[in-house]
């Protein structure tokens, strides 16, 4: 009985190795799936449309992407690392929110910008943006053109005319002293700037400065200086753009045109500050608007009546998109802060209740009060 057994359960030589072989594969095979990963190479994700960003938000038509954005302020330039940049950051330097998301997503997918060249395979990115935003890119651990700054400086891009704009403001567009004084000099000596083209003749100023700043350059026709007169021959042109009194709230664009030194451009920028803040509710206000010249401000300021404001936001009843388009508040953060605080604490009852907001500054509470209705 055991010898048929033994012999059913007896293997040659080369039999045992081979099982020996088959045991070592199965649990090679077993652990593979664990094993593998540890050899590889850590994966790279290509910036190619196709595998990066194809999913990652569906094409949207620019004037529907216009229409649904409440207006921005403009845009802030900063040293920045585009593989740390918040959205938020990305949105200040003038990246439209659906560009700014599609940044922090390729980074949330394992993505990584090596050098700045890489910034611009984003494919939602223009290169309007790319040319705008390049010089201040700065990557952790990769060479910089220049030095890095240990606090990032802030500049201001906003409508100006080289004609008019005085040092302060040229510095605040982020050109350097140098050049700045330059464009100045130039129109000491008696030099005009009659087309955007012309300010490429200030040799200090490089090509990346000038593409920088080209869309914000705004030519105003000027008349040409008005020569003394005597009381008598004072022609009667001259008194009536003296005498003009307009009220800051209800003047036309051609109202404002009657006050010396406001042009198309001017006329119709105030017109806009003028409706984005539902109406000014000082004077002093329409020096806020954007490229006008304190100088020209200053020459009318006497001729500026005030009057109450065209509109008021229901602070009890706003909504936060609608608390978010006031150019006072802006950012979505802030106006969802306001609407939290009223629903957990009730409504506003007076101007104490808004300064109770640490989201809000003090300067910026005081800036709002004219525009709210707390009933």
């Amino acid at each position: 009985m055991m010898e048929p057994l033994k012999n059913f359960f007896h293997y040659t030589r080369s039999e045992r190795n081979g099982a020996v072989v088959l045991l070592f594969l199965c649990i090679a095979l077993a652990l593979a799936p664990r094993l593998i990963p540890l050899f590889q190479p850590a994966p790279t994700i290509d910036f190619s449309e196709e595998e990066v960003l194809a999913e990652m938000l569906p094409p949207v038509d620019s004037e529907q992407e216009d229409a649904g954005s409440p207006g921005t302020l403009p845009a802030q330039l900063f040293e920045f690392d585009p593989n740390t940049a918040t959205k938020e950051e990305l949105m200040q330097l003038g990246l439209r929110e659906r560009v700014a998301g599609a940044i922090v997503n390729y980074r949330s997918k394992g993505g990584k910008f090596k050098k700045a060249e890489d910034f611009q395979k984003i494919y939602t990115l223009s290169e309007e943006d790319y040319r705008r935003l390049t010089p201040y890119i700065r990557i952790a651990g990769s060479e910089s053109p220049r030095s890095v700054a240990t606090e990032p400086q802030v500049f201001l891009l906003f409508p100006f005319d080289p004609n008019t704009a005085n040092e302060a403001e040229l510095r605040t567009l982020g050109l350097p002293e140098n050049v700045a004084r330059a464009i100045l000099r130039f129109r000491e000596k008696g030099g005009k700037y009659r087309k955007k083209e012309d300010l490429q003749k200030i040799y200090t100023l490089s090509e990346a400065q000038y593409r920088r700043i080209e869309p914000y350059i705004t030519i105003e026709e000027t008349a040409t200086p008005t020569p003394s007169y005597t009381a008598t021959e004072r022609p009667a042109s001259y008194e009536k753009s003296e005498s003009v009194v307009i009220d800051i709230n209800q003047a036309t664009q051609e109202e404002w045109q009657k006050l010396r030194g406001i042009g198309p451009g001017y006329s119709g920028r105030i017109i806009k500050r003028r409706d984005e803040l539902g109406g000014f509710s000082s004077v002093e206000q329409v020096a806020e608007t954007w490229g006008l010249p304190d100088s020209v401000f200053q020459s009318i300021r006497l001729q500026l009546r005030p009057s109450p404001v065209l509109r008021t936001i229901p602070i009890n009843a706003a909504t936060a998109e609608a608390l978010a388009a006031h150019p006072y508040i802006r950012q979505r953060r802030i106006a969802e802060a306001i609407v939290s605080y009223r629903n957990n604490h009730g409504p506003f009852r007076s101007a104490d209740d808004l300064r109770k907001l640490q989201v809000l500054k003090p300067e910026t509470v005081e800036k709002l009060l004219p525009y709210v209705a707390f009933d």
